[in-house]
């Protein structure tokens, strides 16, 4: 019974994530997407370069494998692919991060440690910085398939726009 009732919010949680897969902008909350397609990307590094460069976003810093553990909060064993960056400048919110995930026994364990992480961030620039603030919500990560994506960034509906362009 208990590995059902288990079974049963893993799957909500599932669908809550599949659900927003597209990020809403804050004026529009109520536009959720489901993709139909597959979400094929090359790498997950196609994928956030892709969004660096085409959101304008400087000064990033790219996180390596030893990074992932203590920036994100979860094991990097648990990953097929990732790629990940932050911004280098001091009081700056922008943040992509693209994960791949091995196993998706292990995708309950990545979503949380990474709305955990967003929480985390939003709580440190509520008082910091109301600008920055504003860049972080609840739907900084979304699903996409084996991918859970992380952005952070001014233009969000950009973003999903931008990643609307991996689906076939």
């Amino acid at each position: 019974m208990r590995k059902l009732n288990l079974s049963i919010i893993v799957l909500a949680v599932v669908i809550l994530f599949v659900g927003c897969g597209i990020k809403k902008d804050a004026k529009d909350l109520s536009a959720a997407k489901i993709h139909e397609g597959k979400f094929e990307p090359e790498s997950s590094k196609q994928v956030s370069t892709t969004l660096i460069k085409e959101l304008n976003l400087e000064n990033m810093i790219e996180l390596d494998i030893e990074d992932i553990s203590v920036h994100y909060g979860f094991n990097s064993d648990y990953l097929d692919d990732f790629s990940a960056f932050a911004s280098k400048t001091e009081g700056c919110a922008d943040e992509i991060a693209v994960f791949k995930i091995l196993d998706s026994k292990e995708r309950q364990v990545i979503i949380d440690a990474l709305m955990e992480k967003v929480k985390l961030k939003s709580e440190s620039f509520k008082n910091l910085n109301a600008k920055e603030y504003n860049k972080i919500d609840a739907n900084s990560v979304s699903l996409h398939g084996d991918y859970i994506i992380v952005i952070i960034c001014a233009s969000p509906q950009t973003a999903f726009n931008i990643i609307n362009d991996f689906y076939l």
